[in-house]
């Protein structure tokens, strides 16, 4: 029997922000963490923080946004406007 293929990482708004903002491996690069930090972002909850970003890393995210012309604004990282 063929199973479908689960979005088990891409909760939001936590994906869609680091996938404007150049994918996991990029983004981690350039805000000095690990992958796997940025993966949690994406999970359900109770691996993951259900999608939500921290909001200690909503400033560095934001500047990110800016520095590659790809704006993130903070209705974005709160999950507003979906």
């Amino acid at each position: 029997m063929h199973r479908p293929q689960m979005n088990l990482h891409r909760k939001e708004p936590a994906y869609s922000v680091i996938e404007r903002l150049g994918g996991k491996s990029w983004l981690s690069k350039h805000l000095g963490l690990d992958r796997s930090t940025l993966t949690r972002w994406t999970m359900a909850k109770p691996h993951g923080t259900g999608g939500f970003i921290p909001q200690q890393y909503w400033p560095a995210l934001i500047e990110v946004g800016r520095i590659i012309q790809r704006p993130i604004k903070l209705k974005d990282l709160a999950g507003f406007g979906r």
